[in-house]
Formats: structure tokens, C-alpha cells, sequence
């Protein structure tokens, strides 16, 4: 892989080139420092630039103009990740060595900033059909969620946590923030949003990049500058003795979810050790310890997972089963998490791991998207990239991973009960 940075003062242009791709990703990120009041209004801004703009002012203009350009594929989102929201803006295009059409780079590149810089605003105002496309799509989405017992369980566990915490925001917002929401205000969070935001543009591909950041350059001339630090990681606090609390819920099984800390980690533990020590305890599947206590031996559950929150420094553990079977299940949890900490789980345990890690590593070196998220956070936080987290693979030992393990201390307890009454 060849890399490239164009510093233009006011953004960079990151490129790698990768010869074994027929397509070109390019992703422009605008990067913010997350608020509890800015992640409705961010996802709602992104979507409703991925609707329309003036030039193209309706969802079905936008498909046709991708269909014209050989069948790209532009989109746009907004997501948290620790303290920090990054609306994405993406193209994916046919390499212009594969188009016998002379302006086929310049076309691609110009309608991707069309799409960011000239927005569907008229008086003022967002075009009042893409904003309501939008706006009742997210209502439905916020309610959708509600709707699926893990994630509501997991949402309810990280409020009651910490309400003040980033870490206890959906993804897409609440209902109440949406409602706020005006064609007016959503306005002035796009001014601010192209002022005040830091900006880098990646570009993956095997093409001419002279040539993509030159097209780049002539569509995307930036006048104002943001340069400020933002800690990706979200300090969480702890707590001396684990907090508990049950909701109740129209839901047909109860939910419980278990939330710990994950206390200063290296950069080794963030980016390898922890995913070795998931899989063991509960992401590997048949094989993990909360599978085979919860499920094959006490019968108790017939879904149990852990899951890593990196930049909330979280670690996560969610279960489906019955109200009565719930405080067997905590016992066995916490008998699992005990276990990893004294070192009870065998070598063959640590090849397992490692085996399924390297098995998605690999993976990842031949998918352009997933190169490109890497490098993007190897920019952003310093994240190994994809060769050196699998160097570090073969260097964990059973030490590193017990060693972590006692950086893991339990917070929340959380119950989301079934419901009790009998249905006809």
C-alpha cells in the first residue's frame, strides 16, 4: 500500500493506494466533539444531506445521478464514537481506468461536494420534503429500537449508569431532541458544522491519486480552519459497589445486562488483548465461558454475549431469559469474569482466540472499507493498523491477558423484567 497526505491548512487528503481494488472509496469527515444535545441534531443534518441537494432536490435525482455515473454509491451518516460524532459523507466509484469517459473522475468528485456544499436550502430553509422524509424515518427508527429487548436493555443499563455520560445516548438521538428539530435550526447546524468542524478526506483505491486530489482540491476550497484535540475515550466513572435496578417491560423474556469498567488499558490491551479476552469470556461463541455456564449447563438463557465498548472504555454483557432465572445467571457471570482474572482458561483457549482474530484480520486486509476505517483511526487516535495488530497477535500470552482481566471492575446490574401478564 502506497500512502499520501495533502495537507491544504484548512483539511488533509489521505490517500491509499491499494492495487488489487477495482473500485474508489473516498469518505469526507467532519469531525466534532459529541454533546447530549448535538447527536439528534447531527444524524438528523447528515441524513437529510444524503436526501438532496439543490441540484439533484429529490432521493429519486440522487439515485439517478449515481445510476449516470456507472452505478456509484453516495451516502451520508452521523455516529458517536466516545466523545466525538463524525458526519461521514461517501462515494464509492468504478476506477476511471475502467470508464472510457473523459470527465468521469471530475463528474464523481464534483457531485460529491454538490452533495455537501450545496444543500437543498431555499428562504433559509431545508426543503420541507427531504426534511420530512427524514424526520419520519428517524421516528421510526427511535421507535424500532425500542422495540428490540437487548438493545432498549443495553440503552436503559447506560442511562442508569450515568445520565450525564455520552456513553448513555443512542446512537440516533431521542424522539424529544428530533421533535425540537426545525428546517430553520438545522441550518444553522450545517453552518456550524462547515465552519467550525476539523475535516480529512480518505481516499482507497488502485487509480491515479494525483489526479483524485486534484479534482478534490478544485471542488473543496476551505477558508476557515478548526484545529483542537478531542479524547476519543470516554472516562466513565466507577463506582465502590455495584448499583441494581429492575424495569419492567411489555417484552416476553426479561433482559439482563451487566456493564463494567475497563480501567486504563495500554494501547496493546485496547487494540488486541481485550478482543482475545471477549472471545473467551463470552464473543466466542459456543465455546465461551458465559455460553457453556449460562446456556449448556445450567440451561438458563438461549442467548448470552460480551461486548467490548473501546472508546466508552466499557465492557458489556447481555443476556435473554426468564425473570426466575436471573439471579443464577449473575452469580455464573460473575463467576466467569472471576475465572478470566485468576487464569482459569486453558492455552487451547488463547489459540481459539487468537485463530477467529487473525481469521478477521485477514479478512479486513482484503476489504477496502475496513482498511480505510483502520487507517482512519490510525489518524485520528493512533490505532495500530491492520499488519501490526496482527504482529501483536502472536505475543499475547496468558500473563497479558490475566493482567487485564484485573482492570475489569463491575458497575451496573441491570433487569428489564418481562411481562407477567398472561396473553390470549
Amino acid at each position: 500500500m502506497d500512502k499520501m497526505i495533502v495537507d491544504q491548512k484548512t483539511y488533509k487528503i489521505h490517500t491509499i493506494k491499494v492495487n488489487r481494488f477495482k473500485t474508489t472509496k473516498i469518505e469526507v469527515i467532519f469531525r466534532n466533539k459529541a454533546t447530549k444535545d448535538n447527536i439528534s441534531t447531527s444524524y438528523f443534518l447528515a441524513s437529510t444531506l444524503g436526501e438532496s441537494s439543490k441540484s439533484y432536490p429529490s432521493r429519486k435525482d440522487v439515485a439517478i445521478k449515481c445510476e449516470d455515473l456507472y452505478k456509484s454509491y453516495y451516502y451520508a451518516y452521523a455516529n458517536r464514537i466516545g466523545n466525538t460524532i463524525n458526519t461521514v459523507f461517501s462515494v464509492n466509484f468504478i476506477n476511471p481506468e475502467y470508464i472510457n469517459e473523459k470527465n468521469y473522475l471530475n463528474d464523481t468528485i464534483k457531485f460529491l461536494f454538490e452533495m455537501i456544499l450545496n444543500p437543498n436550502i431555499k428562504d433559509n430553509k431545508f426543503d420541507n420534503d427531504s426534511f420530512n422524509i427524514v424526520l419520519n424515518e428517524s421516528l421510526t427508527a427511535i421507535d424500532a429500537l425500542k422495540e428490540i429487548p437487548e438493545k432498549s436493555a443495553i440503552n436503559n443499563a447506560l442511562t442508569f449508569m450515568d445520565n450525564k455520560s455520552i456513553s448513555s445516548s443512542s446512537s440516533l438521538g431521542n424522539k424529544e431532541d428530533f421533535l425540537k428539530i426545525n428546517r430553520e435550526n438545522l441550518v444553522k447546524e450545517y453552518e456550524k458544522l462547515i465552519k467550525d468542524s476539523m475535516v480529512d478526506i480518505f481516499v482507497i483505491g488502485n487509480t491515479n491519486m494525483d489526479n483524485i486530489v486534484k479534482y478534490i482540491k478544485k471542488y473543496f476550497d476551505r477558508k476557515d480552519a478548526k484545529n483542537y484535540k478531542i479524547n476519543y475515550y470516554v472516562d466513565n466513572k466507577t463506582r465502590n459497589k455495584v448499583i441494581t435496578k429492575e424495569d419492567s417491560s411489555s417484552f416476553m423474556q426479561s433482559q439482563l445486562v451487566m456493564i463494567y469498567n475497563t480501567l486504563n488499558l495500554t494501547k496493546d490491551e485496547k487494540e488486541v488483548t481485550i478482543h482475545l479476552l471477549n472471545y473467551i469470556l463470552g464473543n466466542g461463541g459456543l465455546s465461551s465461558k458465559l455460553y457453556r455456564y449460562l446456556r449448556e449447563e445450567a440451561g438458563l438463557c438461549y442467548q448470552v454475549s460480551s461486548m467490548y465498548f473501546k472508546y466508552d472504555n466499557l465492557l458489556c454483557i447481555a443476556s435473554s431469559l426468564a425473570k426466575d432465572n436471573i439471579p443464577k445467571a449473575i452469580k455464573l457471570v460473575k463467576k466467569s469474569i472471576s475465572e478470566m482474572q485468576k487464569g482459569l482458561f486453558t492455552e487451547d483457549d488463547i489459540t481459539d482466540a487468537k485463530k477467529s482474530l487473525l481469521l478477521t484480520l485477514n479478512v479486513n486486509k482484503n476489504n477496502p472499507s475496513a482498511i480505510l476505517a483502520n487507517y482512519e483511526f490510525n489518524v485520528f487516535v493512533g490505532n495500530y493498523l491492520i499488519e501490526e495488530k496482527i504482529d501483536l497477535l502472536d505475543k499475547i500470552t496468558k500473563k497479558d491477558i490475566i493482567t487485564l482481566a484485573s482492570k475489569i471492575k463491575d458497575n451496573v446490574v441491570y433487569i428489564l423484567s418481562e411481562d407477567n401478564h398472561e396473553r390470549n
